[in-house]
Parts: C-alpha cells; sequence; structure tokens
C-alpha cells in the first residue's frame, strides 16, 4: 500500500491556513495499518465541509473525526512508494512471524494443558480406583463379617441342635433303662407267676389224679344222666325257639300295624286338617293377613312325615292392594322366601 507517516497531517499544518484555524486534529504516533473504504459510507459520510481558499486544502467532518484533503504546502522529502511498501511487507512479516510464535507457544500451552489434565485424570483415574478398591476391602470386610456372623449362628444353632439331639438321646436311654427296668419286672413276676402257677397245676394234678379214679367209677352213671340231660336240654330248646319265632312274628305284625295306622293319620292330618289351617276365600271378605313374628310351618310336599320345618315370619311382601302374597321366613336352616299357600299358621305373633 503506498501511504507512509508522511501524508498524515499535522496541526502545525492545519495551522497555516486561515480558514481551517478551528480544526483541532489530535496527533498519532503510529503507523499506516488500515485504510476505511467504500465499504463502510456511514464512516465516511460528511457531516460538516470546510470549503478550500485558493490552492489550499479543504476539511470534512465524518464521524470518526476531521480529515483535511489537498496539498498541505511542507516541503519535507516524502519516503518513495517502494520503501513504504517494503516497509509493510517486513511489518507484515514480523506480525506473521509473531502470530507463528504464538500459534507455537499456544499449541504448547494446550498440549501442556493437555497432558496437565491427563495427569489430573490419571490421578483421578487413580483416586477412584483406591477409593473403589476401598469400598470393595470394605464390602468384602463386611461380607466376611457377615460370613463369620452367619458360620457362628449356623455353629450356635447346630451345637443347639447337638444338644437337642444329645438330651433326646439321653431321654430315650432313660426310657428305654426303664422299660428295660419295666420288662425284667414283668418278666420275674412272670416267671413267679409261672412257678405258683405250675405248683398249683401239679397240685391240681395231684388231686386229679385222686379224682379220675372217683370220677371213673362215675362216668358210667353221669354218661347216662347226661344223655337224658341233653334230651331234655334239646327239648326244652325246641319250644324256646318256637316261642320266639312267634313272639317275633307278632311283634313284627305288631310294627306293620302301627305304620300303618301312622300313615292314616299323617294322610288324614294333610287332607283334613292342614286345608283348614291354609283356608283362604277369594279375598271376598279382607281377614287377618300374615304379620311379622307369626309362628307357621311350612309345608313341603316332598319331604317326609314329621320333617316339615317351622319358622317366624320376619318380613311380609305384599301385592298392589296391600295383601300379603308372599312371606319371608327364618327357620333353623336359614331364611326362606314362601307364598301364603304353602304356609300354615300355627301362632299369631299377638299370642306370644
Amino acid at each position: 500500500m503506498p501511504v507512509h507517516k508522511g501524508n498524515i497531517p499535522h496541526q502545525n499544518d492545519i495551522n497555516q491556513w486561515h480558514h481551517l484555524k478551528n480544526i483541532h486534529l489530535p496527533e498519532l504516533d503510529c503507523e499506516i495499518e488500515l485504510l476505511i473504504g467504500s465499504d463502510v459510507p456511514k464512516a465516511l459520510e460528511p457531516l460538516q465541509v470546510i470549503r478550500s481558499v485558493g490552492d489550499g486544502p479543504y476539511a470534512v467532518k465524518t464521524m470518526l473525526g476531521w480529515t483535511v484533503n489537498g496539498p498541505l504546502g511542507r516541503k519535507e522529502d516524502e519516503r518513495k512508494p517502494e520503501e513504504a511498501v517494503e516497509r509493510l511487507a517486513e511489518q507484515k512479516r514480523r506480525q506473521d512471524e509473531e502470530e507463528r510464535k504464538r500459534i507455537e507457544e499456544e499449541k504448547v500451552r494446550r498440549e501442556e494443558e493437555q497432558r496437565l489434565r491427563s495427569q489430573e485424570e490419571a490421578l483421578e483415574r487413580l483416586a477412584e480406583e483406591k477409593r473403589r478398591q476401598a469400598e470393595e476391602r470394605k464390602r468384602i470386610e463386611e461380607e466376611e463379617k457377615v460370613r463369620r456372623e452367619e458360620e457362628q449362628m449356623i455353629l450356635r444353632k447346630r451345637q443347639e441342635e447337638e444338644e437337642q439331639v444329645r438330651r433326646e438321646e439321653q431321654q430315650q436311654r432313660e426310657r428305654l433303662e426303664e422299660e428295660k427296668k419295666r420288662r425284667e419286672e414283668q418278666e420275674r413276676k412272670r416267671v413267679e407267676e409261672e412257678r405258683i402257677r405250675m405248683e398249683e397245676e401239679r397240685v391240681q394234678e395231684d388231686r386229679r389224679r385222686e379224682e379220675s379214679i372217683r370220677r371213673q367209677e362215675e362216668e358210667c352213671r353221669l354218661a347216662q344222666e347226661k344223655r337224658k340231660e341233653e334230651e331234655r336240654i334239646i327239648e326244652e330248646e325246641k319250644v324256646r325257639r318256637r316261642e320266639v319265632e312267634e313272639c317275633e312274628a307278632k311283634r313284627k305284625l305288631q310294627d306293620q300295624e302301627k305304620k300303618q295306622q301312622e300313615e292314616r293319620i299323617w294322610k288324614r292330618w294333610i287332607k283334613e286338617y292342614l286345608p283348614q289351617l291354609q283356608e283362604r276365600q277369594k279375598w271376598s271378605n279382607i281377614r287377618r293377613n300374615f304379620t311379622p313374628g307369626d309362628i307357621v310351618i311350612i309345608v313341603d310336599d316332598s319331604a317326609p312325615r314329621n320333617s316339615w320345618l317351622t319358622g317366624g315370619i320376619v318380613e311380609t311382601i305384599m301385592d298392589k292392594k296391600g295383601l300379603v302374597r308372599q312371606l319371608r321366613i327364618k327357620s333353623k336352616t336359614g331364611f326362606l322366601t314362601r307364598p301364603i299357600t304353602k304356609v300354615c299358621l300355627l301362632l299369631e305373633a299377638a299370642a306370644h
């Protein structure tokens, strides 16, 4: 870029022009590195213009400040554009070199940070591994403690079981000893009884031998008397059997007559008395309805004789006219619902 510091106007350059005496430029000690062009029109938009006088410069105020354009009237030597270009290239090279060094330093710094982070991560992993190992050791110790406690518990339980077995064995031995003593005592008593029995048998045998002769003498007489007695007993047994058979036949006949009489009474009760209990007109005349508390008998044609249920009325079910048609009855088997045609009033509620 063919621009150098010699092209920068100073306040002394401005002061020699009378029409620019109100313009004050700041003194800058810097190199030219950037020129603002048409890509930022707002930065170059004129806010105030001071026109030139004769061949002098003119001034323009923008949002960046005052700029002076035109010959400044200085006679100092200006640098050649080639030198400015070389200077800018050298400056660019130095900046590139510094940027390269900065990038390398940044790379080294990042590598160092990466190494430090790796070391920190390694230390953290090592610490985590140590912590995990410590937790593992603690868990193993706890498991070992629990195992020892379980072993101790098992050992105590085994000792208790062995003690229980020993007590049971001791009790078994004591029972066996008692059983043995009892058997010995029984055996002793049996031997003593056997000895006494044998003595008695010997005595009886002697008596039997003594009586044998006497019995032999009487056998003939007794045999004849025995035959007579057997004949008499046989005859009496025949008579007794005939009497027993007659009594059994009479008893069966009486039982049969009794059953027939009971059946006749039951049939008459059902045909004659039960309809009187169930007597109802076609409600041409309003009579007393069943009421809760009445005692009734439940008619059941399929039930055996003398097995009809009785119960108390707990609820009455009426028709649209207010007359009782069904009853809810509590019996000994539970609650039943029956029509009034299947029940008979035994006792009114007011009577009890």
